[in-house]
């Protein structure tokens, strides 16, 4: 999570296999790391989103529903109400104060469960596009484009796109090389994804 000039890494595993909840923070000024407080449940392959100066994490390994909730200003940490379902290696995006997660495994799943910040509720949006897991997501104007990951037989090259306000689903042009656990961001109308060492780049059209 990048937040004013530095990035916050939480979670994830040690080199022996075992769930962390430590914070490692990284100053791109000067090129310097140091640690916060350590807090929330350890886990791995979960999701975090930035707003208003708080991280919040959701799901992960296990798999689990729980929210974690670190304030970068106080450096504490507080829990959210649990929900939605137990998923790991989805993808969450944060539009108008609500988290949208979306797909994951144990099996795969595409389903999207909805994260209300002031609200500290849950909903549920509508199920669509192809189940996958360790897929890629962004935002671009209102919609969720997804891309990339497994569908638990195949790796994938295919595009769903989720509309948030119509809360409808439609498909973009497969393409890109498939892949697992790629990353990927919005610049200028076009998602930039890369991962394995490969760069592709979707031009959405608008």
């Amino acid at each position: 999570i990048l937040y004013n000039g530095k990035i916050y890494s939480w979670g994830g595993t040690n080199s022996g296999g075992s769930a962390l909840n430590t914070i490692d923070i990284y100053d791109i000024a000067a090129n310097s790391w140091s640690t916060d407080t350590a807090g929330g449940t350890a886990r791995s392959q979960h999701t975090s989103v930035l707003y208003n100066g708080k991280i919040y994490s959701w799901g992960g390994a296990g798999p689990i529903n729980t929210v974690d909730i670190y304030d970068i200003a106080t450096d504490s940490w507080t829990t959210g109400a649990a929900g939605g379902t137990a998923r790991r290696l989805h993808t969450s995006v944060l539009y108008n104060g609500k988290i949208y997660s979306w797909g994951g495994n144990p099996t795969p799943i595409n389903t999207v469960d909805i994260y209300d910040i002031s609200g500290n509720s849950w909903t549920t949006g509508t199920a669509g596009g192809t189940a996958r897991y360790g897929h890629t997501s962004a935002l671009y104007n209102g919609k969720i484009y997804s891309w990339g990951g497994n569908d638990g037989a195949v790796t994938l090259s295919t595009v769903d796109i989720y509309d948030i306000a119509a809360a409808s689903w439609s498909t973009g042009i497969s393409g890109g090389t498939g892949r697992f656990t790629a990353k990927s961001a919005f610049y200028n109308g076009k998602m930039y994804i890369i991962g394995a060492g490969i760069l592709d780049i979707y031009d959405i059209g608008f």
